[in-house]
């Protein structure tokens, strides 16, 4: 292009600095949201096992409406083993699965005689879940209803 003769050259494109200066806000953004991101999918699956720690409780109370008693193992309860899993989508597995996030696991606390009169249920977090969520990695409840953790922090 020319302007009262003379020529002037117009570059296009960006310059080093203006790249550097992209990434560095890019970098910034993603070391706020990927951190974020992964506690939001740490709860996600919490609440999933939470889910599945009702239904096996939901299972132990019909037992026990049936049975008189609750069951002592997890296979009691119609399940395939005495120990399963749920995977990342929160879905029953054998425990071990490549995929699996928790483990869930039930066991008598009180027996009268023959009759199992209380039961704890557990859920510990497996695999990657167990990494990035450590400070909730059991959780249990009880019988009564009564839920918690074994941590400081309150994860149900």
């Amino acid at each position: 292009m020319q302007i009262n003769g003379m020529t002037i050259n117009r570059q296009t494109g960006f310059t080093l600095v203006e790249l550097m200066v992209v990434v560095v806000i890019v970098a910034i953004l993603a070391s706020i949201a990927i951190p974020s991101y992964t506690g939001y999918i740490s709860g996600a699956r919490r609440d999933l096992a939470q889910q599945q720690l009702l239904e096996i409780q939901s299972r132990q109370e019909q037992h026990f409406m049936d049975n008189k008693t609750y069951a002592a193992s997890l296979s009691e309860l119609g399940f395939d083993a005495n120990v399963i899993g749920t995977d990342l989508n929160g879905d029953v597995v054998a425990h071990g699965h490549a995929d699996e996030q928790y483990a869930f696991v039930t066991w008598s606390t009180t027996t009268v005689g023959t009759t199992i009169t209380g039961y704890r249920l557990g859920a510990i977090s497996w695999g990657e879940q167990r990494v990035r969520d450590a400070a909730c990695g059991w959780l249990y409840i009880e019988e009564d209803g009564n839920k918690w953790n074994g941590s400081t922090k309150d994860c149900w």
